[in-house]
This record gives C-alpha cells, structure tokens and sequence, in this order.
C-alpha cells in the first residue's frame, strides 16, 4: 500500500514537471519567435539601409543572428531531450503504477476470499458448538433423569425399610404372644402330665386297696405304660419348647438378613447417585 502510494506521488509530480516543461518550452519557443522577429527585422533594415550600416556592423549583427539562432536551437533540442526522458519515466510510472493497481485488486479479491473462509469456518465452528452444547444438555437431561429414577427407587427402598422397622418393632410383641401360647401349651403339656401321674397313682392305690386283679371291669395300668405315658408327656413338653426355640432363631435370622440386604443395597445405590 505504501509503494503504490510512493508511486503515485512519483507519478504525479513528474507529470506536473512535465506540464511545467512544456509550458516552459512554449513560452520560450515563443519568445525566441519574436526575438527572432525582430532580429530579422533589424537585418532587414541593416540590409536595406546600407547607406547608415557598415560592413562590418552587418557582419556582427549577422553573427550574432546566428550565433542566438544556434543557441536557442541548442536550448530547443536539450528541452526536447529532457522532455522525452521524462515522457518516458512518466511512462515508466504508469506502468508500474498499473502493475500496482492490478497487485492492490488482487489482493482485494484474495482478501475476499478470506474473509469468506473465515465466515465459512465461523459459521461451521458455532454449528460444532451447538452441537456439542445439545449434546451435552441432552446427556445433562439423561443423567437427572438416572438420578431421579435412583432417588425414586432409593424412596422406594426406604419405604420398605420403614415398613419392615415397623415389623421388627411390632415383631416382639408378636413373638411374646406367640411364646405365651407355647408356654401354655407347656404348662397344659405339664398338667396333663400332672394328672396322668395322679391317675397313676390313684390306680395303683385303687388296686392296692381292693385287691381288684380279675375282675373284667377293672382298670390296671402296668409300670410300662406309665413309662410310655410319661414320656408322651415329656416329648410334648420337649416339642413345645422346640417350637418356641425354632420360631424365635428363625424370626430374629430373618430380620438380620433382611437388614444386611438393605444395608448393601442402600451404600450401592447411594455411593452410585452421588458417585456421578
């Protein structure tokens, strides 16, 4: 930019130098026309008035006609030299100044096509960027939606816990009422026992007393019967105490197993919806 405008100053001030030239050069081919009007004139009348001239005065004028001739043809043919040498780096600079021109609008049209690819690669680096950010929200939105189905499951989960606490706090009662019938079903277990045994007695007595032995509608109880009787007794005393041994390891390892459960599943859950 700075040499076409060093050129163009260039070329406009040797256009003005050559204007000036020429106006020079005119003007002093014009005066030259009149001085030699008039020096012709003056040879004329040295030429017709031979009667006031003398030779050699003529002879001088005459010289000197020449002499000026020469020099103003001299100055003539130094300002035509000097006028062709500038026409020609007049010339010179409208070339280059051409070349400068045709150099200035292809740089305008290569910056035209930058300034087009870099709006184009503008325009596709904002459609990268919407992308990514769509990407982004939508992954965003999957992963509140996860988290949201964990929170409800891990709500859910609770809920169950809650309801089994509840179980388990209203498990002992439970448990005591049902060790109050097993106790009573020992204790009917140790009446009947009781009363088999007082049997036993009375029966023996009975025998004892009456000396009963034949009789068909006696009633006799041997010493292995009354072993057998009081073993029944002891077995259903043994059964009711099995019963209540067995339900309460089987309610309590019940209860732990579903604790532990929970337990596991509840750090899982949560160490994964916080993990993220």
């Amino acid at each position: 930019m700075s040499s076409r405008l060093d050129m163009k100053s260039k070329l406009d001030t040797a256009s003005a130098l050559l204007k000036d030239l020429k106006a020079e050069l005119a003007a002093y081919m014009e005066s030259n026309s009149k001085q030699e009007t008039v020096e012709e004139a003056n040879l004329r009348d040295a030429l017709e008035e031979p009667e006031t001239k003398t030779h050699g005065s003529i002879k001088a004028a005459v010289a000197s006609a020449g002499k000026e001739l020469e020099n103003t043809k001299l100055n003539i043919e130094k300002a035509k030299t000097k006028s062709d040498c500038l026409e020609v780096e007049s010339a010179s600079l409208k070339s280059e100044l051409e070349k400068e021109k045709s150099g200035f609008v292809t740089f305008q049209q290569r910056e035209g096509i930058a300034s087009i690819a870099i709006a184009s690669l503008e325009n596709e680096l904002n459609r990268i960027k919407s992308e990514i950010l769509l990407k982004k929200l939508q992954e965003a939105a999957q992963d509140a939606e996860g988290a949201k189905a964990l929170s409800q499951m891990a709500q859910a989960h609770l809920q169950e816990a809650k309801e089994e606490a509840e179980e388990a706090q209203a498990g002992p009662s439970t448990m005591e009422s049902r060790l109050r019938v097993a106790q009573k079903e020992i204790e009917s277990a140790k009446a009947s026992e009781k009363v088999a045994l007082a049997a036993i007695n009375a029966l023996q007595e009975s025998e004892s007393a009456t000396n009963y032995e034949d009789s068909p509608a006696g009633l006799t109880l041997s010493l292995k019967e009354y072993y057998d009787l009081n073993k029944r007794v002891h077995e259903a005393e043994e059964l009711a105490n099995m019963k209540v041994a067995d339900y309460s390891y089987t309610y309590i390892t019940t209860l732990i197993y579903k604790v532990l459960i929970w337990d596991n599943w509840f750090s899982t859950t949560v160490g994964d919806l916080y993990g993220k």
